[in-house]
């Protein structure tokens, strides 16, 4: 993908995979593998933001933070499955994403 994402839309993009609210997004995020596919996409999209994640998240601490996302790079190397679901998610965000910016690239040539 040449863009990269904001914050937002990565999370727009995970409730409407999910088929959730903002905040019930939060309760998809409780069982480790989704928050580590989350995590995976934001740092991705460059757009890991710790402040963010404490404050919107819950989450403790920055080191966690960190750790967590270690372990999510090595779920993606060993788990087929979880590497399924990593990817089948980002090309959902990227499908949705180039449908997206087709649309608006259309609208602003009218």
């Amino acid at each position: 993908m040449e863009n990269k994402l904001y914050y937002n839309e990565i999370i727009d993009y995970m409730c409407r995979y999910y088929d959730v609210t903002s905040e019930e997004l939060i309760e998809v995020l409780n069982t480790k593998e989704n928050i580590y596919i989350f995590l995976l996409l934001l740092k991705k999209h460059n757009c890991l933001n710790v402040k963010r994640l404490k404050d919107k998240y819950k989450f403790q601490e920055k080191i966690r933070i960190k750790n967590r996302l270690q372990k999510a790079e090595e779920m993606l190397l060993i788990n087929t499955f979880f590497r399924e679901k990593y990817f089948r998610i980002e090309n959902y965000i990227e499908k949705n994403y180039a449908n997206a910016k087709k649309t608006l690239d259309i609208n602003n040539n009218m």
